[in-house]
């Protein structure tokens, strides 16, 4: 008797953890659902503005400016050298800068290989170290792999893509916004 009782137990526990389960999965999935569409508007609001890669270029030069890098020089070439800007980062260090802005169509197509040769040939030919290259879209594998080979040759090339650019977006607006505001003489409220 005590093992039918203990039976039943076990098939009750067992159809109540499945049903919270069932019942978390659910949630999660409605929360990744909802953060996907989030993903896209935010990338709509924060990209979809560009007509064009000079203007891309442009507001990049401004993002880097307010995280504190000095801007030396913006490419004006519509020939592709590997590099759109030139830029010191708070050590003093050149670096060379790649931006390069995604179809907003498609977002996630994946920057490949090319874009990264072409910045570490511009970087060899005149003797720089520091790169990064900044992206509306993400970064293929081949890429990334490339990226992190260079790395271990002597060169640091980081690289902003996508998502990551967004959060760092938010994030200079959490820090930056407040204190910009507050030279103004104007505070937020919490």
């Amino acid at each position: 008797m005590n093992s039918i009782i203990g039976l039943i137990i076990l098939f009750l526990t067992i159809l109540i953890m499945d049903k919270i389960m069932g019942w978390y999965k659910l949630r999660f999935e409605r929360i990744r659902t909802q953060l996907d569409v989030l993903k896209v508007v935010s990338k709509h609001e924060c990209f979809g503005k560009f007509k064009d890669s000079a203007q891309f270029e442009r507001w990049t030069a401004k993002l880097l400016a307010l995280k504190g890098f000095r801007i030396v020089e913006i490419m004006q070439s519509h020939k592709d050298s590997g590099k759109d800007m030139i830029v010191r980062n708070e050590f003093g260090q050149v670096v060379y800068v790649e931006c390069k802005l995604a179809d907003p169509e498609n977002w996630d197509t994946p920057v490949d290989c090319t874009v990264a040769r072409k910045l570490v040939g511009a970087m060899v030919g005149d003797g720089i170290k520091n790169g990064l290259i900044i992206t509306t879209s993400i970064f293929s594998e081949e890429a990334k792999d490339y990226l992190h080979k260079v790395n271990h040759a002597g060169f640091q090339v980081k690289y902003l893509e996508g998502d990551a650019l967004i959060r760092e977006i938010y994030d200079l607006r959490e820090v930056k916004l407040p204190e910009i505001l507050e030279n103004l003489g104007i505070k937020l409220r919490k």
